[in-house]
């Protein structure tokens, strides 16, 4: 839209104040950019003394932030957890083979099959049996 001289416009804007926190003076913002400073923190500047402010974060940002580390927090133990898990299924596995291994007379040692294992385990291989 081109605009010629004598043309009046007119615009509805919406703006909330500011103080200043250095040197008290009022400013006015848009209220979409004061909502934006709000919610997130952002720095601004006064336009009077230029000093750089910003709004702490609201209490619903960081209890959000604390639920989503809290959140990952869980994640990571449930993983550490289920990893413990599967370590103690495949050690007990692994007892369970050797164990039946020894039953059937089969040397942890040497593999070797022998009649009277316990016999041959003390002559051969007493340090086995100290551990």
């Amino acid at each position: 839209m081109l605009l010629t001289e004598g043309q009046r416009i007119s615009v509805n804007i919406s703006l909330s104040t500011i103080s200043c926190c250095e040197c008290k003076g009022i400013f006015a913002v848009t209220d979409n950019a004061y909502r934006h400073y709000k919610d997130t923190g952002d720095s601004f500047n006064c336009p009077y003394c230029n000093t750089s402010q910003h709004y702490s974060k609201p209490e619903i940002s960081v209890l959000k932030d604390r639920i989503k580390t809290l959140e990952n927090t869980r994640k990571y133990y449930l993983e550490q957890l289920g990893k413990e898990k599967r370590s103690k299924i495949a050690i007990k596995g692994h007892h369970t083979r050797l164990k039946k291994r020894i039953v059937n007379g089969v040397c942890p040692c040497c593999n070797r099959t022998f009649k009277n294992l316990h016999l041959h385990m003390e002559n051969q291989h007493p340090e086995f049996l100290e551990d």
